[in-house]
């Protein structure tokens, strides 16, 4: 199963709220939810085994993709 860029900024929209910052923070855990889980459903790692290190850039890429929508925005 891969994302595609309509379903990314369907979840993105979803998770769009009142607050800012919750705003980011919920857009960036469903990016990053979606990354992980993509991995796992295309047999690059097992369910739980992805490396910190993996984690780390994926999330630091959420939170950067994040930033990036709400800049789009204003």
């Amino acid at each position: 199963m891969s994302i595609t860029r309509r379903e990314l900024r369907k979840i993105i929209r979803e998770q769009t709220g009142p607050d800012r910052m919750a705003d980011r923070i919920t857009i960036t855990a469903a990016i990053r939810d979606a990354i992980i889980g993509h991995l796992e459903d295309e047999g690059f790692f097992e369910m739980g085994a992805i490396p910190q290190s993996v984690i780390k850039v994926i999330e630091n890429s959420s939170l950067r993709v994040a930033e990036a929508v709400e800049g789009a925005d204003e």
